[in-house]
């Protein structure tokens, strides 16, 4: 048996693995490699995003702000235990433009959106569609 202390210890410990995994699958899914990521997020080398995406350095609040900025995220989309699943648009031809720019701007429109149902009692899960 788990006593209460250790219980939200051990649940600490899982939403922190669950916000490693998270910030390595939006860099992945904008479409950045943990260089090009680490060089816009400021820090001086990759070892540093590597090692918060792997969970073996904490992160603070306003590296969490940057990186759900450069990768078209909510804070939400990080912090919160219920989170759909990344929608994937499907284009009908190639566009002429940064499609990974378009994607990440539309993905973070549905996720606004999304948070707009939940503010005003709409919100629905997924498992409910």
């Amino acid at each position: 048996m788990i006593s209460k202390g250790h219980e939200s210890e051990a649940t600490a410990l899982k939403e922190e693995k669950v916000l490693d995994k998270r910030i390595m699958a939006a860099r992945q899914a904008a479409g950045f490699s943990i260089t090009e990521a680490a060089q816009r997020l400021g820090f001086k080398n990759y070892q540093t995003l590597s090692a918060i995406e792997k969970g073996t350095r904490k992160i603070n609040a306003h590296e969490l702000i940057k990186i759900a900025r450069l990768y078209g995220r909510s804070l939400d989309y990080f912090l919160e235990s219920d989170v759909a699943p990344d929608p994937v648009p499907l284009w009908r031809k190639t566009a002429k433009t940064d499609v990974n720019q378009v994607q990440r701007q539309f993905l973070s429109f549905l996720e606004n959106y999304s948070n707009l149902e939940k503010l005003l009692g709409l919100k629905r899960r997924w498992k409910d569609i």
